[in-house]
């Protein structure tokens, strides 16, 4: 009888006799060995081309038009005045002559162009759909850092300002 009007998480079992131990009726009803006919080879899963696009996709998504987020450690953060004048807000640049900084600056472009160049990244839309792809924008990433790395100059100019190639 049940007096407060919930169910009872317990029942009374009749068939368990007081004779039978607990380790016992645990042995009884569960076993550490994995049955013969447990693997099913028949039915497969497998995920649809949609949801396999979804679990690779950046979340939050890059805009379209922007950079992508690992490289803003080889940026220069730039403010413009009022009055036209403009400020570098990045100190880790301040130790480049401006020859020095335009020449990295035309050596990163390059290599950005020659990245997306090598993988069919010609347009808008193919190359926010890269970056836009967790397994697409890592590569790119890779492929960039090794290019940097094989680039003498490249290289020389990242060790001066302390950006890390890893």
């Amino acid at each position: 009888m049940n007096i407060n009007s919930r169910l009872s998480l317990s029942t009374y079992n009749p068939s368990t006799a007081k004779s039978v131990t607990h380790q016992e009726q645990d042995q009884k009803g569960f076993s550490l060995e994995t049955p013969g006919n447990t693997k099913n080879t028949s039915d497969p899963v497998s995920i649809s081309a949609a949801g396999a696009e979804m679990s690779d996709a950046m979340d939050p998504p890059v805009p379209v038009g922007a950079m992508p987020g690992w490289s803003g450690e080889f940026a220069i953060q730039v403010i413009t005045r009022p009055d036209g004048t403009s400020m570098f807000m990045d100190g880790k640049f301040s130790n480049l002559s401006s020859g020095e900084r335009d020449e990295y600056f035309n050596l990163l472009q390059s290599h950005m162009d020659a990245l997306y160049e090598r993988n069919g990244l010609v347009d808008e839309e193919s190359t926010y759909a890269a970056l836009n792809s967790r397994s697409m924008n890592e590569k790119l990433h890779q492929e960039f850092l090794e290019g940097i790395r094989n680039d003498p100059k490249m290289a020389e100019y990242v060790s001066r300002l302390g950006i890390a190639l890893s």
